[in-house]
């Protein structure tokens, strides 16, 4: 006997607990990831890795499909799963500012280190229209937590303003040495 066609990935389909990058592999199956992540979305925190899930998903979204993943990963922020650690620049790559509101809402009271990477995330991965609000991200770092942020956007402080603002950058850097020892 023969059988048709497989369905399509579907909330009846996807176990609970899957990993991360089974799920990644449904979606870039499926014609219209929305089933995959009616089933996933739920049932989030079944995941064992949750934020490297939000770090493999969310490139593979249009932005109708990646703002209700960001929302997501945001109420995930907010319920305190686990730090995203290694995944927040991967993370805050694909998200805007809903998610970089949560992620640096959630490490507020971190220890600076904790903080200046969780800034550094959203730093890096700030887009050239908001860039307007980088004085308060960065405001209230010790020394060395600005420094981890700056590092951090190094690349889109040079895509964005070229050789003249890696100078002028690295010329504050020194400023700052001199003038905060």
């Amino acid at each position: 006997m023969r059988r048709g066609p497989a369905a399509p990935p579907g909330p009846a389909s996807v176990p609970v607990g899957l990993d991360p990058h089974s799920v990644a592999l449904l979606i870039d199956a499926a014609p219209d990831p929305a089933p995959v992540l009616d089933a996933v979305l739920p049932r989030i925190h079944t995941t064992r890795d949750a934020w490297r899930l939000f770090a493999l998903v969310l490139p593979r979204l249009s932005d109708v499909d990646r703002d209700r993943v960001e929302r997501a990963a945001a109420e995930h922020l907010a319920t305190r799963l686990p730090d995203p650690r290694n995944h927040r620049a991967a993370i805050a790559q694909h998200t805007g500012a809903t998610f970089h509101r949560a992620l640096l809402d959630a490490h507020r009271d971190a220890r600076d280190d904790v903080k200046a990477d969780a800034r550094a995330a959203v730093l890096a991965a700030t887009r050239a229209a908001d860039w307007t609000g980088v004085r308060d991200l960065l405001a209230g770092l010790a020394r060395p937590g600005l420094l981890t942020a700056l590092a951090a956007a190094a690349p889109a402080i040079g895509a964005l303003g070229g050789n003249q603002a890696a100078r002028e950058c690295a010329d504050a850097i020194a400023d700052v040495a001199r003038w905060w020892p």
